[in-house]
């Protein structure tokens, strides 16, 4: 990643330079000028290549018979970023800009924002778990701090103002939480930008230990048999085995997005170049690979192991449905809006919820392949 961005760094309430951009890459010019001679000469046509250079798009051919055409290309840098299910699925909790905690009630559609434990602490994370989610605030205090808000159904993790928080996720049944991020005191003190990974007890709070490394995580995903952690970078995949202290680099590929199938024993992996890949838990072979788009980055990806389902979302306006077990497309969620940011299914896989860089989160019926409602600002 360009480490120049860490000059955006402002103060708690501010924007995360990392998450909410959803990839550092920068294009290859030659290619995509090879790709729209490819097309030019396919259509034998001035007029058709004008309209797809008007389009702003990605890739405008498909790679097979499971994949879809890709149409538009964006960046989704506001709106609503993660989101997750709580109170028996009536309400969603979502990151907005500017660090805030919006509640949408499911059942009359109003939306407010509510406030953290600390009222001054902006919102740098959220993320689903097996129990309630995690949100993650950014804190004056020096040290991890761990509340279990009730009345908002999530567990509240504030870290130190200097850390910007780029993934998290609890593992070890629920038992620890690894927290991913930038420090920027080394940069106070003249060094180099430090990654970490800090691992804190889920249930106390404390600070067990901390791993150091030369990339950002954009990503975790745990392996519950095996009891590795995976996290993703833009430097490959990254594997912290049980009592490990480093981190060890198992693929160069340059991931964004992970999710793991510990039944199915599949590591599903979104990556920077459009791919979504899935790899065995146990062998880290590869089991099939689905292109979206060459030039749209796969910002979210969420399983729904009983319906072996997958669905993904990214730098497009459409949702993608993956078999788990082919990688062969199974719907495609078309909805003329912005892109996408998150993606949650409700417990029994009927139901979609997908939040846009356009701060909406929309609810799709999967058995209808039907577009029920548009919860917006």
């Amino acid at each position: 990643m360009n480490n120049t961005a860490h000059i955006l760094h402002t103060p708690v309430g501010s924007e995360s330079i990392f998450l909410d951009v959803a990839s550092p890459l920068v294009p290859n010019k030659t290619a995509s000028r090879l790709k729209a001679f490819v097309v030019f000469a396919l259509l034998i046509s001035a007029g058709a290549w004008y309209l797809m250079s008007r389009s702003g798009g990605g890739l405008t051919q498909p790679f097979g018979k499971t994949d879809p055409i890709v149409t538009q290309y964006e960046n989704p840098l506001g709106g609503f970023f993660d989101i997750a299910l709580v109170n028996g699925q009536s309400k969603i909790l979502a990151r907005a800009t500017a660090g805030r905690t919006m509640e949408l009630n499911l059942k009359d559609g109003t939306i407010e924002q509510v406030s953290s434990r600390e009222n001054q602490s902006a919102l740098q994370l959220m993320v689903r778990t097996t129990g309630l989610p995690l949100a993650v605030y950014s804190s004056s205090k020096p040290n991890f701090k761990l509340h279990f808000n009730l009345k908002n159904s999530l567990t509240e993790l504030f870290v130190p103002d200097s850390l910007e928080v780029s993934a998290v996720t609890m593992f070890d049944d629920n038992q620890k939480i690894a927290v991913a991020s930038c420090d920027f005191n080394s940069e106070r003190q003249g060094l180099n930008l430090n990654y970490r990974v800090d691992i804190v007890d889920a249930i106390s709070g404390k600070h067990e230990k901390t791993v150091r490394l030369g990339d950002l995580i954009f990503d975790f995903a745990f392996d519950d048999q095996l009891d590795n952690l995976y996290a993703s970078t833009n430097a490959g995949l990254f594997r912290l085995a049980a009592q490990a202290d480093q981190l060890e680099l198992v693929s160069k590929s340059r991931v964004r997005a992970l999710e793991s199938l510990n039944n199915s024993r599949l590591l599903i992996m979104g990556y920077f170049n459009g791919d979504v890949e899935a790899i065995s838990l146990d062998t880290l072979e590869s089991n099939w690979i689905t292109s979206i788009g060459k030039t749209a980055t796969v910002k979210a990806v969420s399983c729904h192991e009983e319906m072996g389902m997958i669905a993904v979302g990214g730098e497009f306006n459409y949702v993608l449905l993956l078999d788990s077990k082919t990688g062969a497309t199974m719907q495609i969620l078309t909805q003329n809006e912005s892109a996408v940011n998150d993606v949650v299914y409700s417990s029994d896989g009927r139901q979609l919820y997908v939040s846009r860089s356009n701060s909406s989160v929309a609810l799709w019926d999967l058995n209808q392949n039907n577009l029920v409602k548009v919860y917006a600002l």
